[in-house]
């Protein structure tokens, strides 16, 4: 009689959202070798970039809530997705809590199942130049920004699934955010896994120096500078369009004071500010 073996196959358990509800850079550390699908495509996750609440002057969220960046501020365990210089899906997976505008960046992967349809969502290429960059990455995934907003943590959609963790990280400053202030250009809040080639832009890692606990005891966020306090407040669109309300409301009062006959006339609300232009940047 022969012998019938029966396989299970073994499906990785989809992430909680608890584990999203930390700061940004413990969650950096722990999404290093964690697994995102979507459809057909499965893709381990060797690199990535902490955006972090409040002091970060590299974070989207340093001028508050916009519409563009709105689905960062949580809850967290939810997909932003923002469109680079009109040709890249930037993927970020939000962290922290409500209201506090901290994200991670995924900036590459290795192809875990599907590798055919990277290629041909790719170009054809082959090797790491298929998911080293995080426009790569939401390219091979099929993603763009109709997938802001969308929960991680739902079977069916993008997931994120866990996988064995990463030890021993290499560590280095975030790419493209030149536009920081020094201390948080050069902030070692980039990670990557170190045995693989599906990395970017490894001449700027080094492996981290003692433990992760201590690497994050090391890296907490400088409280916000002076001159990102006054520049926030300058560039918000809601906080600028506040101010000139209240200032021109006590001009008229003090108006209204000296000539009480032309009090109504002279109490208004003072149009809301302009927008301003923002600078580019990756979330």
């Amino acid at each position: 009689m022969a012998l019938r073996l029966r396989y299970t196959a073994i499906v990785p358990a989809i992430l909680p959202q608890s584990f999203y509800e930390r700061e940004s850079l413990e969650v950096a550390v722990d999404l290093l070798g964690k697994l995102l699908r979507h459809g057909p495509v499965t893709l381990r996750i060797t690199e990535v970039e902490a955006y972090r609440y409040p002091g970060d002057t590299a974070n989207h969220c340093r001028f508050g809530k916009t519409a563009r960046n709105a689905p960062m501020w949580g809850p967290a365990g939810h997909a932003y997705v923002y469109l680079c210089y009109g040709l890249h899906q930037m993927l970020n997976l939000v962290t922290d809590g409500d209201e506090r505008g901290a994200a991670v960046l995924i900036r590459a992967c290795e192809p875990v199942a599907g590798l055919d349809e990277v290629r041909a969502r790719r170009g054809n290429k082959d090797g790491p130049v298929l998911l080293t960059g995080p426009g790569k990455v939401g390219t091979a995934l099929g993603i763009d920004t109709r997938f802001s907003g969308r929960a991680l943590f739902v079977r069916g959609g993008l997931e994120v699934l866990d996988a064995p963790p990463v030890r021993e990280p290499l560590v280095g400053p975030r790419v493209g955010v030149d536009y920081a202030e020094p201390a948080h250009r050069d902030a070692p809040w980039r990670l990557a896994v170190a045995d693989t080639r599906w990395v970017s832009q490894r001449s700027s890692l080094a492996p981290l120096r003692g433990s992760v606990a201590d690497y994050l005891a090391r890296e907490q966020l400088a409280p916000l500078s002076e001159s990102a306090r006054s520049e926030d407040a300058e560039r918000s669109p809601k906080r600028a369009g506040a101010t000139k309300r209240a200032a021109a409301t006590k001009r008229a009062a003090t108006r209204a004071v000296a000539k009480p006959s032309a009090a109504q006339d002279a109490i208004v609300d003072a149009p809301a500010a302009p927008s301003l232009t923002r600078r580019r940047s990756r979330a």
